[in-house]
């Protein structure tokens, strides 16, 4: 099989999606929602990844809360540090965890958690109701 061939494949199985997307497309667009609001369209997007085969995970971030708390940054800042160990060395950008000293790994972890500090105080100031 050479490359044409290969993307012959790909271009007639696009050929099927196209109004399954153009379906999707309008409907977003016939249902428009104000800048940082977009729960529908955040829905939609996570009911067709599902739908397309891909794990979705719901509900994680502050945006999605009725009341943003500063403090929401250390768990936030922590879960960034733990995904960086799952997902970078399967994708060959970081050792495995096992191949870092403590040292290493305990200043890793306080710039991640400082990171979700700031970034927790940073989002609760944006989005705090001001009187």
């Amino acid at each position: 099989m050479n490359a044409m061939d290969s993307a012959g494949e790909v271009l007639a199985g696009y050929r099927g999606l196209r109004a399954e997307q153009e379906a999707f497309y309008k409907d977003l667009h016939q249902h428009p929602e104000l800048s940082h609001q977009e729960r529908r369209t955040a829905l939609r997007v996570a009911s067709q990844l599902q739908g397309d085969g891909f794990n979705v995970q719901a509900g994680i971030l502050a945006g999605s809360l009725r009341t943003p708390r500063a403090t929401y940054g250390l768990p936030f800042g922590a879960a960034v540090w733990a995904a960086g160990y799952i997902v970078l060395p399967e994708a060959g950008l970081y050792k495995p965890i096992r191949d870092y000293d403590s040292t290493t790994l305990a200043r890793d972890l306080s710039a991640h958690l400082a990171y979700g500090a700031g970034t927790g105080i940073a989002f609760w100031l944006v989005t705090a109701r001001r009187p």
